[in-house]
């Protein structure tokens, strides 16, 4: 009997490098997705990052910055939008990271960026409340304008005689106008007192026999005004030359 012919060998067919192992599910557009939202991500960062940075170079070269500074207003405005800015990229960071990431640490790292937003939420609200709440507050608010009593020195008929005084409350600087009761004499308008002080000399006419009353009308730089007035024996005092 004939020998049976023997089977070839089969050589064994090369694994395709480019196959996916077995239970391995082929990649979907979540993953390209996934990755395309890491890279946005870094780039917002990026962005903002360097447009704050650039922004307070810009406001230290230009000297405009440590003026406002010296504001308090200005300053506690400053301080008030940095952290709002801060928190609000942290908790926008945060997001996304829940989102996007697939890192099996992802939870422990978002517990602790948690912790540090959580802290920053605390110190922004005590700073908001507090600047909102003393902006507008009544310490805002002005004095109200009065005049002291004039002191005012005796003349007789040609003689000068000095009326002195002092304003207080409103907004300096102020302005006054003597108006006297008596038709000799001439008003005297419109004089400037940056500080409060009046200080105002003033001639008599020499036919004049009776004491003089007079009235001041004053205003400060927010408009507000007063009338004070002086009559009789709480004018100017009249003494005869004789």
């Amino acid at each position: 009997m004939g020998k049976e012919p023997e089977p070839k060998d089969q050589k064994a067919k090369p694994e395709d490098p480019k196959a996916k192992p077995e239970g391995e599910e082929p990649s979907t557009a979540l993953d390209t997705a996934i990755s395309a939202g890491k890279n946005t991500l870094l780039f917002l960062v990026g962005l903002i990052t360097i447009g704050l940075v650039g922004l307070l170079v810009y406001g230290v070269l230009g000297e405009k910055l440590i003026d406002q500074l010296s504001d308090v207003s200005a300053a506690r405005g400053l301080i008030t939008f940095i952290l709002a800015v801060g928190t609000i990229a942290i908790a926008i960071i945060l997001t996304l990271t829940v989102l996007l990431s697939q890192n099996p640490e992802m939870g422990k790292r978002f517990t602790q960026g948690k912790e540090v937003l959580t802290i920053l939420i605390g110190v922004l609200g005590t700073i908001v409340g507090f600047y909102f709440g003393t902006s507008s507050g009544p310490t805002d608010q002005l004095e109200p304008l009065a005049i002291n009593q004039f002191e005012i020195s005796e003349g007789t008929p040609g003689s000068e005689v000095t009326l002195s005084s002092l304003i207080t409350g409103g907004k300096k600087p102020y302005k006054f106008t003597l108006i006297f009761h008596n038709p000799l004499m001439e008003t005297i308008s419109d004089r400037d007192s940056p500080d409060g002080v009046i200080l105002q000399k003033v001639a008599i006419p020499a036919s004049v026999e009776n004491n003089i009353g007079f009235s001041v009308f004053t205003k400060d730089d927010a408009k507000n005004a007063i009338i004070h007035e002086q009559k009789g024996d709480q004018g100017i005092l009249i003494e005869s030359g004789g």
